[in-house]
C-alpha cells in the first residue's frame, strides 16, 4: 500500500512540476522578450535554485532530520507548495514574473533536495523487495508517467485552445488543482507510513 500511495503522489506531484515549469516558460517569454536577457536572467535563476538545493541537501536536511520525523516532509512539500500557487493564481495579472517563478523555485528545490530525502527514508522502512523493485518502479514509470501525461495535455491544449486570452486563468486553475490532489495524496501516503 504504501508503495501504491507513492506511485500516485510521484505521478500527481511530477504533472505539477511540468505545469509549473510550463507556466514559468511562458511567463519567462512574455516578461523578457530579448533572447540574449532571457538566457541570462534563466541561467541566473537555475544557478540560485541549485545553489539553495546544495545548502538544503548538505546542511539544513541532516539537521532538520535530527528533530523532525522524515514523514512530515511528505505533508510539508504539497503545503509549501499550495502557497506558491495560490498566490500565483491570485495576483497572475498583477505579478508578472515574480508568482511563476516563485513557484517554479519551490517545486524545483523540493525535487533537488527535500524529495530525494524522503524518497530515501520512506524506501529504509520497507523490505527487500520493495526497497529495490518499488523503487525502481515509482521513479521510473511514475515519473515518468507524470511529466508525459502532462506534456501531451498541455500540447492538446494548445492546440486546441491557443493564446487564447484565459489560457493563464486555466493553467493557474489547473495548477491549483493538481496541488491541491498532490497534497491528498501525500496526506495519504502520511498516514500509511504513520500506520507502519
Amino acid at each position: 500500500p504504501v508503495l501504491g500511495a507513492l506511485f500516485v503522489e510521484v505521478i500527481v506531484s511530477q504533472c505539477l512540476s511540468s505545469l509549473v515549469n510550463y507556466i514559468y516558460l511562458y511567463k519567462l517569454k512574455v516578461a523578457i522578450t530579448d533572447d540574449a536577457l532571457r538566457a541570462g536572467w534563466s541561467g541566473k535563476f537555475y544557478a540560485w535554485i541549485n545553489g539553495i538545493s546544495g545548502v538544503l541537501q548538505f546542511f539544513i536536511i541532516p539537521l532538520l532530520l535530527k528533530y523532525c520525523e522524515a514523514h512530515r516532509l511528505w505533508l510539508f512539500m504539497p503545503s509549501l507548495m499550495l502557497i506558491c500557487t495560490l498566490y500565483q493564481f491570485g495576483t497572475y495579472q498583477k505579478s508578472g514574473l515574480f508568482g511563476a517563478s516563485a513557484s517554479f523555485f519551490c517545486i524545483k528545490t523540493m525535487e533537488y533536495s527535500l524529495r530525494g530525502a524522503a524518497n530515501e527514508m520512506l524506501y529504509v522502512s520497507l523490505d527487500y523487495e520493495s526497497r529495490y523493485l518499488g523503487k525502481k518502479v515509482v521513479s521510473l514509470i511514475a515519473g515518468k508517467f507524470g511529466k508525459s501525461s502532462m506534456a501531451i495535455a498541455l500540447a492538446v491544449s494548445m492546440i486546441v485552445y491557443g493564446d487564447h486570452d484565459n489560457f493563464m486563468f486555466y493553467l493557474l486553475a489547473t495548477a491549483s488543482i493538481f496541488t491541491v490532489l498532490w497534497l491528498l495524496s501525500s496526506v495519504r501516503l502520511h498516514s500509511l507510513i504513520d500506520a507502519s
